[in-house]
């Protein structure tokens, strides 16, 4: 359950562009595309044996406010069904 809420957690709080596009050669590296810091997180759910785009698709962005590069704050809106 810990890690349900952190996968949820790191897909949803990342910004949607950022992804991991899987290698172009057999035994290459993954290709990280966006911020670094987001896709490394991204990487981190892949490891752990979690789908991110799954978790993305359940709860699709409504709104991206980027809020300031001096906090390295960001929100995300999603559409959230009651």
């Amino acid at each position: 359950m810990k890690n349900l809420k952190k996968v949820s957690a790191i897909s949803i709080n990342s910004s949607y562009t950022s992804v991991i596009m899987p290698p172009t050669e057999k035994g290459g590296q993954v290709t990280q595309c966006g911020n670094k810091t987001e896709c490394a997180l991204l990487g981190f759910v892949q490891d752990i044996g979690r789908d991110y785009e799954s978790v993305r698709k359940a709860n699709p962005e409504e709104s991206f406010f980027k809020v300031s590069f001096i906090t390295r704050m960001v929100t995300v809106k999603i559409l959230c069904p009651i």
